[in-house]
C-alpha cells in the first residue's frame, strides 16, 4: 500500500509539469502574424540581413570595404535589392548583391561579382 501512494505521487509529482508544458505548446493561432509593412519594412533592416548573411561567406573585412551599401525597392516594391559600393580610388574588382523578399526576409538571391 505504502508503495501505491508512494508511486502515486510520484506520477502526480511528474505529471503535472508534463501537462502544463504541453499545454503551453499548444497553437495560439497567432503563428502566422505578419507585420502589415513585412518582416523587412525598410532599407536598414535589409542592410542588416544582408550583412548577416554576407559575412560568414565572403568574410567582414571584405564586405565592409564595399560600404556604404546601395538599397533600393525593387519589383513592384516586394523586394529589397543590396549592393555593394567600390572605392573610388579601385579600378577593378567587383561588389556583392543581395536580393531579399520583403514579406518574408527570404533570400532571393546573392551574388559577389567580379
Amino acid at each position: 500500500m505504502k508503495q501505491y501512494l508512494i508511486a502515486l505521487v510520484l506520477v502526480g509529482l511528474l505529471g503535472s509539469p508534463s501537462f502544463t508544458t504541453a499545454q503551453s505548446l499548444k497553437p495560439t493561432g497567432k503563428e502566422n502574424y505578419r507585420p502589415p509593412e513585412g518582416y523587412v519594412p525598410n532599407a536598414k533592416v535589409a542592410e542588416q540581413i544582408a550583412y548577416a548573411v554576407l559575412i560568414p561567406i565572403y568574410g567582414r573585412e571584405n564586405i565592409d570595404k564595399q560600404r556604404p551599401f546601395k538599397v533600393t525597392l525593387k519589383r513592384h516594391g516586394t523586394v529589397w535589392k543590396v549592393e555593394g559600393t567600390l572605392p573610388e580610388s579601385v579600378a577593378y574588382g567587383g561588389t556583392f548583391e543581395v536580393e531579399i523578399a520583403k514579406h518574408d526576409g527570404r533570400i532571393i538571391r546573392m551574388a559577389h561579382f567580379v
